[in-house]
């Protein structure tokens, strides 16, 4: 898996946004069958007919309070956001109170309803004014231990794709 940069993976995303962590949530558990005539899915029929238990994957959730959408799609309110809990330990652990400067994109399917987010997309908002990034790069190494009102000013005009 090849690192990003904050750029690269606004390039995946369709907001960037500020917010405050609720808390932790349950995990849960999606079925990759795949769709219907997919090959996902013919190999989980197979998987069945063997007697085999079919694929899943387990994600992480965590629910926020969006506090500023500054840039791409208007998002508010309380949200989800999730990883894959592969990377469990590897990704932000965001604990209750915490805020964040989060790029994220909208779920599909099974994961309808929540955001996917990533630690390269995320930096964390320390003493109420200064940013650091969850990741070390090029990028974190220009922007750690900036004002929070400068480091937005930058991303603001990051350009991001259209929602898919």
């Amino acid at each position: 898996m090849k690192k990003q940069s904050f750029q690269e993976v606004t390039k995946l995303t369709e907001t960037i946004i500020t917010a405050e962590v609720i808390g932790e949530l349950p995990e849960y558990d999606i079925d990759l069958t795949g769709l219907p005539n997919t090959p996902e899915n013919k190999i989980n029929q197979k998987r069945k007919q063997n007697g085999l238990s079919t694929l899943t994957a387990t994600f992480t959730q965590y629910e926020v309070k969006v506090l500023e959408t500054i840039n791409g799609n208007p998002v508010t309110g309380n949200i989800k956001l999730v990883y894959n809990s592969v990377f469990r330990g590897i990704e932000p652990d965001l604990k209750k109170g915490m805020k964040i400067v989060t790029a994220i994109a909208a779920g599909k399917l099974a994961h309808e309803g929540k955001y996917y987010f990533t630690r390269y997309g995320t930096y964390y908002i320390v003493d109420n004014d200064f940013v650091l990034s969850a990741v070390d790069d090029e990028f974190s190494i220009k922007m750690n231990g900036r004002l929070l009102k400068e480091f937005i000013e930058e991303i603001s005009t990051i350009p991001l794709p259209a929602p898919r």
